[in-house]
């Protein structure tokens, strides 16, 4: 028998550290020596031996054997790791604490994600497609040995470089809900901020039917509110019966609308002079395309900017939320819609008046009472 590193383990070797990589070749050719005696004065071999290996004899000792054990387990199992490996100091190895391929580390997200459950059945998914020969990202099949090197170890892997962020686990295995805690929240304090500095746009459809000319039967009604954020004042607001088109779909909010409570805004307030005015819009019914946004930067010279409320979608993470719906970012807004559904919630305040909404249609019962008092006292006293 003799002791050598088979071109398969030399990946493996590779990946130790220079101390450990030296250690070991200068115990290989002792090792060789020491089988070459065929057991005849072995004890005197070991204690020859310990002065060049600056170590005991009885470490020689345990070192010699302990080869000479991993031969016969990898006799009887050529998937057993080859005897040299015996001769790896693993106290040295600070406990396989190594660097991997920066490519690797998106790979291995990958493999954390697709697992629901834990990190350690991800790190078996990956010792099967290591063990199969499946392409590894910065490991090339032609430098792989039949085991993992050091670096991957699952003690490696689970250090903080290598795994993904709490929050990106949560998202992955549980949800938007599960990883919100582990996520930055949008600061509350709005003590600071100035007249029409941000202005919060969002659509509301309210819990009763009204009835309208054009329909034989009572239609739902929806709004577009504007909300400054330093003064909680409703700046404009536009009112839509969701009609039944010609081809049988209900008609809802549209950019006209939302053109409309911005004209409004502008005209009744005008722009902020020394700092930007932020409208903070969403992606979808109250939103304002790219083209508009652009023409509002160009007439206000830059003053005029527009933020999406989205915080989960193409920020943070590669998972995607849902594109509509999210309140994170006008939250003060959604909180004003609170009390105006509980106050249009009784259908005896709506009153028969007839008049007239946005979009043209005459409508007999407009609106109740209570939503006129309630939009009226959001706006203020008139300028």
């Amino acid at each position: 028998m003799k002791l050598e590193i088979p071109p398969a383990d030399l990946p493996v070797y590779s990946h130790l550290p220079t101390k450990v990589r030296k250690e070991v070749s200068s115990w290989i050719p002792e090792i060789n020596a020491l089988l070459a005696l065929n057991g005849k004065g072995i004890c005197n071999g070991f204690k020859d031996a310990a002065p060049r290996l600056n170590v005991s004899w009885a470490t020689v000792r345990t070192k010699f054997y302990a080869v000479l054990s991993a031969a016969e387990e990898y006799e009887r199992d050529p998937l057993a790791p080859h005897p040299w490996k015996a001769l790896i100091n693993k106290a040295k190895l600070g406990n396989d604490r190594r660097d991997v391929p920066s490519e690797f580390i998106p790979y291995w997200h990958a493999l954390v994600a697709e697992n629901k459950r834990n990190t350690k059945a991800a790190y078996d998914r990956l010792s099967e497609r290591w063990i199969g020969g499946v392409p590894i990202p910065g490991f090339p099949a032609c430098e792989r040995g039949r085991e993992l090197p050091s670096g991957l170890s699952l003690r490696n892997l689970r250090r903080k470089p290598y795994m993904p962020t709490r929050a990106q686990i949560a998202l992955a295995r549980q949800g938007v809900a599960a990883a919100r805690p582990f996520l930055p929240h949008a600061p509350q304090d709005v003590s600071e901020v100035r007249f029409l500095e941000y202005i919060l746009f969002d659509d509301v459809e309210l819990d009763f039917l009204i009835v309208v000319k054009e329909s034989t039967t009572p239609v739902k009604i929806r709004l577009i509110v504007a909300m400054d954020l330093s003064t909680r004042r409703i700046l404009g607001y536009a009112v839509r019966p969701g009609l039944t088109r010609p081809d049988g779909v209900e008609d809802g909010l549209k950019l006209t609308d939302m053109k409309a409570v911005v004209m409004r805004i502008l005209s009744t307030w005008g722009v902020p002079d020394g700092y930007t005015m932020t409208m903070i819009v969403e992606r979808g019914t109250a939103a304002i395309p790219k083209e508009l946004e652009d023409a509002l930067h160009e007439i206000s010279g830059g003053r005029i900017a527009v933020s999406r409320t989205s915080m989960i979608v193409g920020q943070v993470f590669e998972f995607r939320d849902k594109a509509t719906g999210n309140s994170w970012g006008k939250a003060w807004l959604e909180s004003f819609f609170n009390p105006l559904h509980g106050a249009t919630a009784n259908p005896w305040n709506v009153a028969l008046t007839p008049g007239r909404c946005a979009c043209g249609a005459t409508c007999c019962s407009k609106f109740s009472p209570s939503l006129l008092t309630i939009m009226a006292a959001a706006a203020g006293p008139p300028r």
